[in-house]
């Protein structure tokens, strides 16, 4: 009895750990999807970091999670900023329509919307992303604080 217990036990903290991977990996397609839409109207570096985290997620998650986590974790992160600057500068941009003498660039108002709202999706998902590696970073290692630090003692633990 005690050994079904166990088998049960090890069987729902496989379980229970691959949740949040196979999440990830889909939101990470689906980032790839979404940007590929947005390519319409703005050139979109989240198609690589969607890639990224895909290829890494496929590779390196089950070698060593936490380094992993916590690369994708900080490198999401970081990338949230350039949307942050991507928002702040381009709408007003895109949405000021005082230029009468440009016909071309004002016809363009529902692709600029349309990039826009993509551009604000894909922020929302990588802020999804981030919460997920940041749950993973905490249910493996209880101190997140160095989840924020740019020093990799988990890297050493597989050379």
């Amino acid at each position: 009895m005690d050994s079904n217990n166990q088998m049960l036990e090890n069987f729902q903290s496989k379980v229970k750990k691959t949740d949040n991977r196979n999440l990830i990996h889909f939101l990470g397609w689906f980032l790839i999807l979404c940007s590929i839409c947005s390519c319409l109207i703005k050139n979109d570096y989240n198609i690589f970091i969607g890639l990224i985290l895909v290829i890494c997620l496929n590779r390196h998650y089950f070698q060593n999670k936490l380094y992993y986590v916590k690369i994708m974790f900080q490198f999401i992160s970081l990338s949230l900023i350039f949307d942050i600057i991507f928002i702040i500068i381009l709408y007003p941009l895109w949405t000021n329509h005082k230029d009468k003498k440009n016909e071309y660039w004002n016809s363009l108002k529902n692709l600029h919307l349309f990039g826009i709202i993509m551009g604000i999706g894909e922020f929302l998902l990588k802020i999804l992303i981030d919460i997920l590696l940041f749950n993973e970073y905490k249910s493996e290692k209880d101190n997140t604080s160095s989840l924020f630090s740019f020093k990799y003692p988990e890297r050493e633990q597989y050379k």
